[in-house]
């Protein structure tokens, strides 16, 4: 699980209580090395969904994972970004501060419809934008893109067990 620390430490007694009062029994509930945001519970029997429960109660806002093994962290995470990490689709939010918004929309429609590949939709829009200094996209980044809330929470506390694992 993912958590502030001072959530973590502050309710983390009465999570073990009410696991174990759901039938479960805790062997282990220890952060991680150099990790003080991130806790690893091992249970013993239970209902994971139960568990779950259980978590989510004591530990909003949290990020958790519940598996039957060891999880290993990822050497590598890939994700989308346009609508999944960051709020808004980010060449619409260009073309729009660009004033080239209707004509960007028409090459990803053409694109959907399936009159162009990727590849061609892409380099098109590309093309139009072209012109937009760097000063312009990152004032558009700036005051028109934001973090989806809980990717940029994964983000900045997976980040030092990331780092320390990759590098």
């Amino acid at each position: 699980m993912i958590a502030e620390p001072a959530l973590l430490s502050a309710h983390l007694d009465a999570a073990i209580h009410a696991i174990e009062a759901q039938g479960a029994r805790v062997i282990g509930a220890d952060p991680l090395p150099e990790l003080d945001s991130v806790l690893q519970v091992m249970t013993q029997d239970g209902d994971p969904a139960a568990i779950r429960g259980v978590l989510d109660r004591h530990f909003q806002p949290s990020d958790l994972l519940i598996a039957d093994h060891l999880p290993q962290v990822p050497q590598v995470f890939v994700s989308d970004m346009d609508s999944t990490m960051i709020g808004q689709e980010c060449i619409d939010e260009l073309a729009d501060f660009a004033g080239l918004k209707e004509q960007i929309a028409a090459i990803t429609e053409r694109a959907m419809q399936g009159e162009l590949d990727f590849a061609e939709a892409l380099t098109e829009r590309v093309r139009l934008l072209g012109g937009l200094g760097e000063d312009a996209i990152q004032q558009c980044l700036d005051e028109r893109i934001n973090d989806m809330p809980a990717p940029a929470r994964w983000s900045r506390r997976s980040r030092p067990m990331v780092a320390a694992r990759c590098w």
